[in-house]
Formats: structure tokens, sequence, C-alpha cells
């Protein structure tokens, strides 16, 4: 069976390879909060959804007055507000072909690799933008982003298997990666790629798919930081108690994101060699 790796499984296991293994290899549902007040934690999710429904919509063709008036949210207001006037909006400046909410998988190196992107956008000038909606109160800085999978992850994907999708093929240097932060919109980062970046990712790959494959044992994270948001922390004897709601991030914090064992594989645009 093809083990299926996405950025949120990939960061997953780079924080701790027990998670990885409970999550993705054992499937183990676990009854146990992530993050406290429950509440809080709830609305946060429930708000970021929303709003990248919201996005969704808009590009498909709802007019922009009519999910206005359905917004509830004061917080979720202002992030629309400030979406409608970003270039990457339905109607925005940058022109091209826009496809939201769409899938990516190739099967490289003994795995399959999966990414769900927020959108893409194809330009007339033969650019490909990744646009990433972040909700979260934290900028991280460009250094930080780099290091992310999501970072790496998107970009390789897109060039190995989106030229279907671009009806052209899609070399390194004319991806951008652009994280668009909802609570600061005017702070948006754009990460460049190129040729050098993609052979390496590629080899990080190349070592570490098959690795995962054929490994057995499965150690927990020695530092403990990452179990204070971790559903199996109880199981693992980490601590029994949620941890702050406040302290959520976008970076693919467990069990907070659509489940990577729910995406609905018709969905995918898969490419393979």
């Amino acid at each position: 069976m093809t083990t299926t790796f996405s950025q949120s499984s990939l960061h997953d296991y780079s924080v701790c390879a027990r998670r990885f293994e409970l999550k993705y290899i054992e499937k183990l549902a676990w009854p146990a909060l992530v993050a406290e007040p429950a509440t809080r934690f709830e609305a946060l999710m429930k708000r970021g959804a929303d709003f990248h429904q919201m996005i969704h919509q808009h590009h498909l063709g709802v007019p922009a007055d009519a999910i206005t008036a359905r917004i509830a949210s004061a917080e979720v207001g202002a992030w629309w507000r400030a979406y409608l006037q970003s270039p990457y909006a339905r109607d925005g400046a940058i022109g091209g072909q826009r496809h939201p909410e769409v899938m990516l998988q190739a099967n490289r190196y003994g795995g399959r690799l999966i990414a769900k992107y927020d959108l893409l956008i194809f330009t007339d000038d033969d650019e490909a933008l990744i646009v990433d909606w972040k909700t979260g109160q934290n900028v991280p800085s460009a250094d930080e982003l780099r290091g992310r999978w999501q970072s790496k992850l998107y970009p390789f994907l897109l060039v190995e298997a989106g030229a279907t999708l671009a009806g052209r093929r899609i070399v390194p240097d004319a991806v951008r990666m652009v994280y668009w932060f909802a609570n600061a919109p005017q702070d948006a980062i754009t990460l460049p790629y190129d040729a050098a970046q993609h052979a390496a990712i590629a080899d990080e790959l190349a070592e570490l798919v098959p690795r995962i494959n054929a490994q057995s044992t499965f150690d927990m994270t020695t530092d403990t930081r990452h179990c204070r948001l971790c559903v199996y922390r109880s199981l693992c004897d980490r601590g029994i108690s949620a941890g702050d709601a406040s302290a959520l991030t976008d970076d693919a914090p467990p069990f907070t994101e659509e489940d990577d064992l729910q995406i609905d594989m018709d969905q995918i645009i898969e490419i393979e060699f």
C-alpha cells in the first residue's frame, strides 16, 4: 500500500514520529481536546473554515455582495474586506487563470505526494502563483516559512504535477509561494522558487519517503512542547490537559485543519510518469 504524504503528515513526522505513526499509519482516533478553552478553539477553526469557503465561493462566481450579506463575524468581515482589496481576489489586479481549492498528487519515491492548494494563479506573464490564506494571529518570518514543509512540498508538487492544470510546462523559476495573512494583509510574504530548491527538495524526499516507509519503530519526540497541542498526549503519558488555544498557529496544527485522511481522491489531478 502506497503511503500518502502531505505537508501536514510531513510536518507531524518532523516534530514527532510517534504522532505520525498514530495518526497516519494506525489511523487512531483519540478522544482528547486539542486546545482549551474548547469553545475558543472551535470558534477559531470555524472562522478560518468560513473564510476559506467564502473565498472559494467568490472564485466560483458568487457575487461579493451576496457573500458579504451573510457574514456574522466582525473579524471575518474585516478579513473579507481585506481580501477583496487584494490582487489575489477573483477580480484582482493579477490576470490569468485562477484555480481555487484544487488538489494535485504524484507518486514519487515509493509514496504518494499530495497537496491541497487554496488558490493557484497561472498569470498572463507565465508565472505560477501559489496563494495560501492564513487566519492565525501571528505573522512568521520569511525564514521560518521557508523551513516549513508547506513551502517545500507545494511548489515541488506544482512543478511535478501541475502542467495539465496550467496547460503548459511549469518550470521552477516561474513559481512563487504567497502567504497572505488575513490579520495583516499588508505583510503578505512571497517566497521565490528555483531549480536549485527543486533539486534539493527532491533529494530530501527521495531519502525521507523510503526511510519512513521502511521504518518499524516510531519514537516519541523529546521536545515535549509539541505535546501540548497533540490529542495523543495522554496516550503517550505526556499530560492530560489540553494546551492553550492562543498558542495555535497555521503551521499544520494537529487535527485542526481538514484531516488528510478525509481528502476526496476523486478531486485530485494526478500526473504519473
